[in-house]
C-alpha cells in the first residue's frame, strides 16, 4: 500500500495543472502516459509481490520504476516510456493509449507546421524536406499501427535533430 501512496505522489508531481488533455502539449501528454504507466507498474509490481515473485526480481523492477520516473520527469520522457513498456510487458491502460494517441497527433501537428515553415522560408534543402516527411510518414505509420511510444520515438528523432524551437 505504501507503493501506491508513492505512485499517488510521483502521478500528482507529474500532472502538475488540471489542464484537460485537449489543452496539452506533446510533452505534457507523454508525461500524463508516463504516470498512467507508472501506476500500472507499480499494481503489478505488487501483484508479484503477493504471489511471492522472487525478491530479486521484485527489487530489479522496483529499480525500473525509478529509472523510468527519473527519465519521465526529466527531459527523456519518451525513454521512460520504454522502460515502462518493457516492465509491464507492454501492456498500457486505456487512458495511457489515449494519452499516446494524443501525443501522436500533437507532435504531428506541430512538426508539419514548423516544416511548412521551414519550407517556405527556404532554411532547408528539398532532399531534407524529403527526408523530414519520410520520418513524419514513419511515426504516423507506427502510431496508426499501434506502435505510439515508437513513433513517438520517431517525431522526437525529428525534432531534436532538424525542428527547432522558435525563440
Amino acid at each position: 500500500m505504501r507503493s501506491l501512496a508513492a505512485a499517488y505522489t510521483f502521478v500528482t508531481i507529474l500532472l502538475g495543472s488540471s489542464a484537460s488533455s485537449a489543452e496539452m502539449s506533446a510533452p505534457q501528454l507523454i508525461r500524463r502516459a508516463c504516470a498512467a504507466y507508472d501506476l500500472r507498474a507499480i499494481i503489478l509490481v505488487e501483484e508479484g509481490a503477493r504471489t511471492h515473485k522472487l525478491a530479486s526480481v521484485l527489487a530489479h523492477e522496483a529499480f525500473v520504476i525509478l529509472e523510468a520516473r527519473a527519465l519521465c520527469a526529466g527531459d527523456q520522457p519518451i525513454s521512460g516510456l520504454v522502460l515502462y513498456r518493457r516492465l509491464t510487458d507492454e501492456e498500457q491502460s486505456a487512458e495511457a493509449q489515449k494519452l499516446l494517441r494524443q501525443a501522436c497527433a500533437a507532435y504531428d501537428l506541430n512538426i508539419t507546421m514548423r516544416l511548412e515553415e521551414q519550407s517556405q522560408g527556404n532554411t532547408i534543402t528539398a532532399e531534407e524536406a524529403a527526408q523530414d516527411v519520410w520520418s513524419l510518414i514513419e511515426a504516423r505509420l507506427k502510431c496508426g499501427e499501434g506502435q505510439p511510444v515508437e513513433g513517438l520515438t520517431t517525431y522526437e528523432a525529428l525534432w531534436r535533430s532538424r525542428i527547432k524551437p522558435r525563440g
